[in-house]
């Protein structure tokens, strides 16, 4: 089985993806992983063969992120939500990866193309070849289909019922039923078998409740994220719990 592998840049969108293509590799499939410049050295460092696209001009993608920070900063967290999935994951990152994606569908001929959840030139690029797709989340459900409906205007222009094949595509995630319960139909929820003590005991040998605490891997190199990770870590400071908070390689240092 021939199986294609689309992410836009970022850990968090391209992590997800990785237990999948190690499976696939695993068993045998060829695999071809399609991304950004962005991601082009964790991918030279990887087994898999790989096909690097193009990143949106900078002058463009400068122009709308400002007006993302401002609206974060500024106005309802939905208006910055709304101009990141349309216009830099619906519009900057399909225009920028499409001819790379429609020439490995073309050229290489999948039997099947697996993005990670904001990934859309892959999406459209299959379409066009008549591959089926599955999506792999990099969020809750829920956020994830409020979304959806943002990409008319951007992805319709490709071909008519494009969003909601989208929205029909088989949805995979590593989130549990009971944490993230799932508006999209063909929802398949996998897992990893961690290794034998595979987290450290950071705790001295504590047994309270382990809580985990996450803004995602970008979050952290906001301007407002010393003051969010603070809030967030004082308020589970006096709780009897074991805390584990990740972040990403640019998160700042809150107490700083």
């Amino acid at each position: 089985m021939r199986v294609l592998f689309a992410s836009t840049t970022g850990a968090g969108h391209f992590h997800p993806l990785v237990p999948l293509i190690d499976a696939c590799t695993a068993r045998g499939d060829d695999v071809l992983v399609v991304a950004p410049p962005g991601l082009g050295a964790a991918l030279a460092a990887r087994e898999q063969p790989y096909r690097i696209g193009a990143r949106p001009p900078d002058d463009e993608l400068t122009r709308v992120m400002t007006r993302v920070m401002t609206r974060v900063l500024e106005l309802p967290p939905d208006d910055g939500v709304s101009l990141m999935t349309r216009e830099v994951f619906g519009r900057l990152c399909v225009t920028a990866m499409l001819p790379t994606l429609e020439a490995a569908c073309r050229e290489w001929r999948p039997d099947l193309v697996v993005h990670e959840a904001y990934e859309f030139a892959s999406v459209v690029a299959a379409e066009h070849q008549g591959i089926p797709h599955a999506r792999v989340a990099v969020s809750a459900a829920g956020f994830a289909r409020s979304t959806d409906t943002l990409l008319r205007p951007v992805l319709g222009p490709y071909g008519p019922g494009i969003v909601e094949r989208l929205r029909d595509s088989p949805y995979l995630t590593r989130l549990p039923a009971s944490l993230d319960p799932s508006p999209y139909a063909l929802t398949h929820r996998y897992h990893e078998t961690p290794e034998p003590d595979a987290l450290p005991d950071w705790w001295g040998g504590a047994e309270e409740p382990l809580v985990h605490l996450t803004l995602g891997t970008e979050a952290g190199a906001l301007p407002t994220a010393g003051g969010l990770y603070r809030a967030v870590l004082e308020a589970v400071g006096g709780l009897p719990v074991r805390a584990l908070l990740t972040a990403g390689h640019g998160t700042v240092d809150p107490y700083s």
